[in-house]
C-alpha cells in the first residue's frame, strides 16, 4: 500500500504534468512549514500564477479545504501575486482491506468569483 505522503507526491507530479502537457509553466513548490503557499504553481498564459493545493484522497471538505489553501497562500512569501488559489482533488475509493485504491478522477475546487473571474 502507498503511503499518503507518496500518494500526494505522485499527484502533485501529475498536475504539473498535465499542465505542461497543455503548454503551460508549472512547477511544484518546495514545502514551507508555516510559509508553506502550496503545492503547485502555474503560470497561465497570460502570465497570471495560479497556485494550487493537490489533494489525493477518499473524501474532503470542499469549502474547508479550499479556505485553508487560500489562507496558506495568503501568508506565503512568494515572488509572484498569485490571481487565485484553487484545491485540485483527486477522488480515491477504498477497494477493500488490504487493496488498492481506485482513483474516481480529478476535479478543481474554487469560488465562483475565481471561476467568473477566468472566463474574462
Amino acid at each position: 500500500m502507498m503511503k499518503p505522503r507518496d500518494q500526494g507526491t505522485r499527484a502533485e507530479t501529475e498536475v504539473v504534468r498535465r499542465c505542461h502537457l497543455r503548454k503551460l509553466q508549472a512547477w511544484r513548490l518546495a514545502e514551507g512549514g508555516i510559509r508553506d503557499a502550496g503545492d503547485v504553481a502555474v503560470r497561465t498564459g497570460s502570465g497570471d500564477h495560479v497556485v494550487l493545493e493537490v489533494k489525493h484522497r477518499e473524501n474532503l471538505s470542499a469549502h474547508q479545504a479550499l479556505h485553508t489553501a487560500t489562507e496558506k497562500t495568503v501568508k506565503a512569501d512568494l515572488p509572484f501575486a498569485p490571481l487565485l488559489t484553487a484545491v485540485v482533488w483527486k477522488r480515491s475509493t477504498s477497494r477493500g482491506e488490504g487493496k488498492r485504491r481506485a482513483p474516481q478522477g480529478t476535479v478543481v475546487i474554487l469560488t465562483l468569483d475565481d471561476f467568473l473571474g477566468l472566463l474574462r
